[in-house]
């Protein structure tokens, strides 16, 4: 008796759907101010999440309040080439391992800011987020476009106002697929203002994933199909 096509089909549409998730191999969710990853991919590291910025302790760092990696808008510049001079970003390395089979997917993230500024600076701003990556030891790079979030002033309030679930997809960057080096990611900061240390600009929950190999996962489907064939194929 001939496999049935809708069993074939069966077997696609089950194998496709458990290749489907993404696996997260850097995760930031800061809780308790910590900077550590809390993915257990066990194929690859990611390292501590860094500030460059800031020209007092307490310009940057991580807050207090809500464990937010910040920068105040006074240790900032106005254009993302005056934050790459001056070395102003997030950053974070992600190093893959040698048994490493999967192609990165997306890096996902909260940006925005908080504004409890004062006197005539009590107004609004615009907080400004630009990616680079590094492969290895070579140059750093554009990935992704410029991100910006309006901050509104807040009278008594310090609360983040925060843009969640931004994406940038990694899939189609030619130079972040099939790494073997360590890949750094820096997000550089910036604002429209530089006035009053109320403006603060803020991120959270940082996370990259990645996707199967499209090799490994043909390879599976014409597996599964085999096996299928051949206990309905009499």
């Amino acid at each position: 008796m001939k496999a049935q096509p809708s069993l074939l089909l069966a077997a696609l549409s089950a194998f496709l759907t458990s290749h489907a998730g993404a696996v997260v191999v850097a995760n930031y969710p800061f809780n308790g101010g910590s900077n550590t990853s809390t993915d257990v991919h066990a194929q690859s590291t990611a390292g501590a999440f860094s500030i460059s910025g800031g020209s007092a302790s307490d310009q940057s760092g991580f807050s207090s309040s809500t464990n937010q990696p910040f920068i105040r808008v006074t240790s900032l510049t106005t254009t993302k080439a005056d934050a790459i001079t001056g070395g102003d970003y997030f950053s974070f390395t992600w190093t893959p391992g040698s048994e490493f089979t999967s192609l990165l997917g997306q890096l996902s993230f909260s940006f925005g800011g908080s504004n409890l500024a004062n006197g005539s600076e009590a107004d609004n701003y615009t907080a400004f987020m630009s990616l680079q990556a590094q492969v290895g030891s070579g140059a750093f790079f554009d990935v992704g476009p410029e991100f910006s979030r309006l901050v509104p002033y807040q009278s008594g309030n310090s609360q983040p106002q925060l843009t969640d679930n931004l994406v940038i997809d990694l899939s189609g960057v030619s130079a972040l697929q099939n790494v073997t080096d360590p890949v750094t990611f820096r997000f550089y900061l910036y604002s429209s203002v530089t006035n009053n240390n109320g403006k603060i600009v803020r991120m959270d929950n940082v996370t990259l994933d990645t996707v199967p190999e499209p090799s490994v996962a043909l390879l599976g489907l014409v597996g599964s199909i085999s096996l299928l064939r051949r206990r309905h194929v009499r």
